[in-house]
């Protein structure tokens, strides 16, 4: 990987720097923030279960705790959940949050909107993926692979809830701003040239929005109607080198979130929307 994020293939036996990764064991965290018998992973508690049942049992006992059956938002979630299914039972299939929701017969995570990303939700080679299923529930092996059943059949089962310690974030986003994952943002209410939108976030102590998870678009979607305007985000193409533009001649440097989520570049002094993002922990500092 290149320092800008972008990667290449190059052979194996080559040397290089290189980073190390790995999860932090919250033991004590979980029992303070989540209680015995749950698991904390980033701010959610989670419960794996050492019983078998039907999927509205496993709902009705999730549902008993203040939480509800596992719906993943994150690649990092269903990893970390993949991990702690090896750590607990790697030969148990486990019921997971997903339901087939009428009128239009679609997949739903339960208290959330569809996911269709194949990073997060990622079906058995052979299922139908909803198109034409003829079962109602979802279990998830040992592997974070999804496959449809029976409602009528047993399997242990995943509950997740928010901590405690996370319960009261929203309270430290200052007036005006709203919580999405760990930041605050705001909107400012007029549209500008890219330059103008970032000065405009630096002066409330934010930058432009970045776009980290799949779950942070979705809820920044939900959360904000751009339906009439796409809206600036904080990347910006450096300028190559040799001083060139293979396509666009130097006019299109600016990040831009499209209607449909994808990233695209636009000219700089094109006006449009603004979304500010600021850290929470930097909130809590500054008022701590």
């Amino acid at each position: 990987m290149y320092s800008s994020g972008l990667l290449n293939d190059l052979p194996c036996n080559w040397s290089d720097f290189y980073i190390c990764e790995k999860h932090l064991q919250h033991v004590n965290d979980s029992i303070s923030s989540c209680g015995n018998g749950w698991v904390l992973i980033a701010d959610s508690c989670y419960k794996f279960s050492n019983q078998a049942m039907q999927w509205t049992n496993a709902q009705v006992s999730c549902n008993a705790d203040g939480a509800d059956l596992l719906s993943l938002d994150t690649t990092e979630e269903r990893l970390q959940i993949i991990e702690e299914i090896h750590r607990i039972n790697s030969k148990a299939r486990w019921w997971v949050g997903l339901r087939k929701v009428l009128p239009d017969v679609k997949w739903k995570w339960l208290e959330k909107p569809p996911v269709s990303a194949p990073a997060v939700t990622q079906w058995k080679k052979g299922e139908s993926d909803g198109v034409l299923s003829k079962e109602d529930c979802v279990e998830m092996d040992s592997d974070g692979l999804l496959s449809e059943v029976p409602c009528s059949s047993s399997r242990y089962y995943i509950c997740v809830k928010q901590s405690t310690r996370g319960s009261n974030l929203e309270d430290n986003c200052e007036t005006g701003w709203f919580l999405i994952s760990k930041a605050c943002y705001s909107l400012p209410t007029k549209s500008m040239p890219w330059s103008d939108a970032q000065k405009s976030c630096q002066a409330v102590g934010g930058n432009l929005q970045s776009i980290n998870t799949l779950h942070d678009l979705i809820q920044i979607q939900e959360r904000v109607d751009l339906k009439s305007s796409p809206w600036w985000v904080g990347v910006r193409r450096a300028s190559p080198a040799d001083g060139t533009w293979e396509r666009d001649n130097g006019t299109q440097r600016c990040g831009m979130m499209a209607f449909d989520g994808s990233l695209v570049y636009e000219d700089c002094t094109a006006l449009h929307s603004v979304i500010c993002e600021r850290n929470l922990t930097e909130l809590v500092f500054a008022h701590g």
